[in-house]
């Protein structure tokens, strides 16, 4: 089995037979991850707002959902914060999504033959969806604007790592080798990565700093939390549907 990260949307190539994993940790796959949690029925991503809408407009009984530079668009019901998707707002609801960062990479990854949304919240849940597949797998990170992102990367080389010590004979591409060596540097200074210090690694990379700038500490600290949500969102058939309960996968570790 091979595994790689792509740390751009716009260098992803080759995925027709593979497992692709799209991380957007502040916030689009942490936001997704918990709505599905809180009982949504489904998410459709979409590239642009205006899309959104024309949506909406033909079905106003869907919820518009998402972000732009961080805060909710005009006219639509929720924006990107995990806090906003609550149970009695959204409980067997459809939603429309679209983000700055997230939403164009889920859907740059069409052509995968499987796509799963992960993040810290759910880390161990997608990374043994994907193990059962069978297929390689790639990591999409979303990135910030077409930029790389330290938040993704990080959470991306946890995968990596995670899923090495569940398989043997991984195969790791320089991509995720890249991630998988800036993990074990970190967890080597820090010696326990727990969730408080995740949040302080996220709150100081360039797009934590821009969330705390407009007044989003909260996110942050919710998007650090590891494993609360055994929830794996798969997009099919142009919506995102979930799993719950992933099956825990092992071979010979």
């Amino acid at each position: 089995m091979k595994i790689d990260i792509v740390y751009n949307r716009k260098e992803l190539t080759e995925i027709e037979n593979k497992t692709v994993i799209v991380i957007d940790v502040l916030r689009a796959s942490s936001a997704i991850v918990t709505a599905f949690a809180n009982g949504s029925k489904s998410i459709t991503p979409v590239l642009e707002v205006e899309d959104a809408l024309k949506l909406y407009n033909r079905d106003n009984t869907l919820l518009l959902c998402g972000e732009r530079k961080g805060l909710k668009p005009d006219n639509f019901h929720f924006g990107n914060s995990p806090f906003d998707y609550k149970r009695e707002y959204i409980e067997d609801r459809n939603l429309i999504y679209t983000t700055t960062n997230g939403t164009k990479a889920l859907l740059a990854a069409k052509k995968a033959k499987h796509i799963l949304i992960g993040a810290f919240v759910n880390l161990r849940a997608v990374v043994n969806k994907a193990l059962s597949f069978g297929n390689d797998i790639t990591i999409l990170c979303a990135g910030r604007e077409g930029e790389f992102s330290l938040e993704d990367a990080f959470c991306a080389g946890l995968m990596v790592t995670t899923i090495n010590s569940l398989v043997c004979n991984l195969d790791i591409e320089d991509g995720a080798r890249w991630g998988y060596n800036a993990v074990k540097s970190v967890k080597g200074v820090l010696d326990v990565l727990n969730d408080s210090e995740i949040q302080t690694f996220l709150a100081n990379t360039k797009h934590g700093k821009y969330l705390l700038s407009i007044g989003l500490q909260n996110d942050i600290e919710f998007c650090a939390c590891q494993n609360i949500f055994d929830i794996t969102p798969e997009y099919n058939m142009n919506k995102l549907m979930t799993v719950v309960g992933s099956m825990s996968f092992s071979i010979g570790k």
